[in-house]
């Protein structure tokens, strides 16, 4: 039995033991200054295309560890004309099965030339086998979005903290 959970035992409170779960510093995909990711809508207003865009391949990333997963902690949008965007995410281990792990609205005034960051685009995903797919539709069509992403290190949780059943406020 760890400390904490002997202090929680010994006071009868439920001290939540929390883990940072990002691990090293975020790494910019692509690496090289002269590439973009970019994704195009379907042509027609609130349409998506008909495939999916590949952002990041498989195996890309290698830790050192199995399975190496990471998290994109941000997705940098560096041009979009002014129009109101849904970007989605999914991951593929095959390229024919698509798994949706996330998505976002974006809406803008005015076209962007400068880059505006959006946190946590998308749930982490284990690089190794899985390649990250994205798709975009816009509310007047014809489309494209430049971007980079930020990506670091993700390891999960191993402490599971219980339910409280305590009273208001310490419950």
């Amino acid at each position: 039995m760890g400390l904490l959970s002997k202090v929680n035992a010994l006071l009868g409170v439920d001290i939540p033991n929390m883990r940072l779960e990002n691990i090293g510093r975020p790494r910019p995909y692509p690496y090289d200054v002269t590439a973009i990711l970019a994704l195009t809508d379907g042509g027609a207003p609130n349409t998506f295309p008909a495939g999916y865009t590949a952002l990041i391949p498989a195996g890309t990333y290698d830790f050192g560890d199995s399975p190496n997963r990471i998290q994109v902690e941000c997705l940098k949008i560096e041009v979009m004309p002014a129009d109101t965007y849904i970007i989605e995410f999914y991951k593929s281990y095959d390229a024919i099965t698509y798994t949706p792990i996330g998505a976002n609205r974006v809406s803008v005034a005015l076209a962007i030339t400068l880059g505006i960051p959006i946190p946590n685009p998308c749930r982490p995903l284990n690089i190794d086998g899985a390649t990250l797919y994205g798709r975009l539709k816009s509310a007047t069509g014809g489309r494209t979005i430049n971007f980079c992403v930020c990506v670091s290190r993700w390891l999960p949780s191993t402490v599971i903290i219980p339910l409280s059943t305590g009273v208001w406020p310490w419950g």
